[in-house]
């Protein structure tokens, strides 16, 4: 059976679309946004992507991505060693 894990990011409309953009590029699949009236008008919006085992994780730096297997490096570490490649 198919794993997901779920997001939850409060949107507003000034940077709405590079917020979405930077998330489907991180995999995340836009599921719903709820408007919230009152105060700022702003969208809670609710994410999903597939699960990643447990001993994986995705390191990003805001430009590049890698998906790590889990090891004792830190998420610095890991990468410095990806722009190195």
């Amino acid at each position: 059976m198919m794993k997901w894990e779920y997001e939850e990011i409060n949107i507003y409309p000034e940077n709405a679309k590079e917020e979405l953009n930077n998330l489907g590029e991180d995999g995340w699949e836009l599921v719903s946004i709820n408007l919230v009236f009152g105060g700022i008008t702003h969208g809670v919006a609710y994410f999903k992507r597939p699960a990643l085992e447990s001993s994986e994780r995705i390191v990003s730096d805001g430009k590049n991505q890698v998906l790590v297997k889990y090891n004792r490096m830190s998420d610095l570490e890991v990468l410095e060693a990806a722009q190195k490649e």
